[in-house]
């Protein structure tokens, strides 16, 4: 996970720095960081959610009088879990599909031209 997180931030970081203005590297540097601690954020609080609702109602449809607890609580977390990683999946699937349709190739930025200074002499005569 370590490596895989590593390289998918280091290229999504130039992907999402390239082809800006200098003078707004800044800006679209904060604007990606921002939106990665919130896409990040709003991700996992989703995952958890799906986690203990699907955990909850996974063992009250199995829970029987009587049989044991530990082993139904056991099979309610991994069917929690397993719904948690299928919405994980599909959270990447349409990152994926996002990133195919709507990334492109950076275009050149032109260099900033210097502004002529005001009440200098026009030398062009």
């Amino acid at each position: 996970m370590a490596l895989g997180m590593g390289a998918a931030f280091v290229s999504s970081t130039i992907a999402a720095t390239s082809g800006v203005a200098p003078t707004e590297s800044g800006l679209a540097s904060g604007l990606w960081t921002t939106s990665q601690q919130i896409g990040g954020a709003i991700g996992l609080a989703s995952i958890t959610a799906i986690v203990t609702s699907s955990s909850t109602a996974f063992f009250k449809t199995i829970y029987v009088p009587g049989a044991s607890v530990k082993t139904l609580t056991a099979e309610a977390t991994v069917h929690g879990f397993q719904s948690g990683f299928l919405l994980a999946g599909y959270f990447a699937l349409a990152a994926s599909i996002v990133a195919i349709l709507f990334i492109r190739a950076p275009k050149p930025v032109p260099e900033p031209q210097p502004l002529p200074m005001s009440g200098a002499p026009d030398v062009a005569a």
